[in-house]
């Protein structure tokens, strides 16, 4: 009889602590768990701002290239009016004119 009671008592004292132990693999899952979630949260996070910022620089980059091409546009058409002004002031005159006498005639008649 005391055997079986010291077998009860060997018994009872293995549950325990295999639900301690099982309460600790638990409490040990749920740790990870969290962290886990924690670290995908973070990895979100930074891969969100890294594309806004690849984002905001593309968009920066786009722009510059507008500008220059503008500016590029610019300079293209002002050429050509000048080409133009003097293919016309040519006519007016009645002769071919050097660059220079064109512009001094430009800003003769237009101050």
């Amino acid at each position: 009889m005391q055997n079986a009671r010291a077998a009860n008592e060997k018994l009872a004292g293995i549950q325990a602590e295999s639900e301690k132990v099982l309460r600790e693999a638990r409490e040990k899952q749920a740790e990870i768990l969290k962290e886990a979630a924690e670290t995908r949260n973070a990895i979100v996070a930074e891969a969100k701002s890294q594309a806004a910022e690849e984002g905001a620089k593309l968009l920066a980059e786009a722009k510059k290239q507008i500008q220059v091409e503008k500016a590029n546009a610019l300079l293209d058409i002002r050429s050509q009016v000048a080409d133009i002004s003097m293919q016309v002031a040519e006519k007016l005159v009645g002769r071919e004119l050097e660059k220079s006498e064109g512009t001094d005639l430009l800003h003769q008649r237009h101050p």
